[in-house]
């Protein structure tokens, strides 16, 4: 939350044309400090799908700074495939 709160990195940006859009960030930001568990859930997935489209459909390449946000998002998306496979063994 702190990247998105200090303006480091932009999140969700427009669609057609790419361009920072903060304000969609700062609502991404409301829904991850929700005090609602799904809300939550909801946000910290959408944050790492549009990581994701913003490195494999954006046009630049990979540069050390975004390191900052890679690495912590990995460890996130590791924990919640850990998460979920655990749930899905137990049944």
């Amino acid at each position: 939350m702190r990247i998105l709160d200090e303006h480091r990195f932009y999140i969700l940006l427009d669609l057609v044309t790419g361009d920072i859009n903060r304000r969609n960030d700062e609502e991404l930001l409301t829904e991850l400090r929700s005090s609602n568990n799904s809300e939550i859930a909801k946000a910290i997935t959408k944050t790492i799908y549009a990581i994701r489209c913003n490195m494999f459909h954006g046009n630049k390449e990979f540069q050390p700074v975004q390191k900052e946000i890679l690495i912590p998002t990995n460890i996130i998306l590791h924990r919640i495939i850990e998460c979920l496979y655990e749930k899905l063994s137990s049944r």
